[in-house]
């Protein structure tokens, strides 16, 4: 409903009781965070997530903590962002009945270690995401993250094998923006590992498949431009040439 630009409120809201209210607070936080009012949408999580610990909501609570920790990490607050990550892994591990995805819930606490440095734990719980995974889910964002995290190590090889793995899944079901995010990901790879060539290639292919969209945002692409010419620029100061 939001994309028609039209409130959407469930049917709750014909009760006019203290569920709606909640309802709509979060529809609300939801649609402040698409908009880009971080500021505002991590205020109105946070209200509800103080309501839900008033009245002892371990799952609402839960589902606010999933919320903050990823907006958070969304804004780049990741160690405000990690009081919430904690709390959402804490929870998570005692086996609670879960009304949202585990494997998105634990993929933002992923994200929150390797955006904190700490590169261990986070490949630690993309690797256990990766091996209880449901056959339903998609594991092209893991693979990507994992892929990025590893090339930030310099394990450049095993990079390229996640990285691949998520192109490959994001080519058959991927939309095109999920299919340049990956292309984008194997570009800044390859020019950390000095493979220029390939570089300049995955970063021209998100390019076309971000022109391929209408996205009516010329600086989601913006970077791949600026990375091919710094390509330019460092095999000119190192005289690089050869490896064309």
């Amino acid at each position: 409903m939001s994309n028609i630009k039209q409130p959407y409120y469930g049917s709750s809201q014909v009760l006019n009781n203290y569920f709606a209210q909640l309802e709509s607070e979060y529809i609300l936080a939801l649609n402040e965070r698409k908009h880009g009012s971080y500021d505002a949408s991590v205020n109105s999580f946070s209200s509800l997530r103080q309501k839900m610990k008033q009245t002892s909501d371990s799952e609402g609570k839960a589902l606010m903590n999933y919320q903050l920790c990823y907006t958070l990490n969304q804004q780049g607050r990741y160690h405000k962002a990690n009081f919430y990550c904690s709390s959402l892994e804490s929870h998570l591990s005692q086996q609670h009945q879960e009304n949202f995805p585990i494997d998105l819930a634990l993929r933002v606490v992923a994200n929150n270690y390797n955006y904190r440095g700490d590169y261990e734990k986070a490949l630690s719980l993309y690797r256990k995401l990766l091996a209880n995974m449901s056959a339903q889910s998609d594991p092209s964002g893991i693979y990507n993250d994992v892929g990025n995290l590893l090339a930030e190590l310099g394990q450049f090889e095993q990079s390229e094998q996640y990285l691949i793995q998520a192109l490959l899944a994001r080519q058959d079901e991927g939309t095109p923006l999920k299919v340049a995010q990956v292309e984008h990901s194997l570009g800044a790879m390859y020019k950390k590992s000095k493979e220029f060539d390939k570089a300049i290639n995955h970063y021209q292919n998100a390019i076309a498949f971000m022109n391929s969209v209408d996205t009516g945002d010329e600086f989601m692409y913006k970077d791949d431009f600026v990375q091919i010419n710094g390509i330019f620029d460092d095999i000119r100061n190192e005289n690089f040439w050869d490896v064309f």
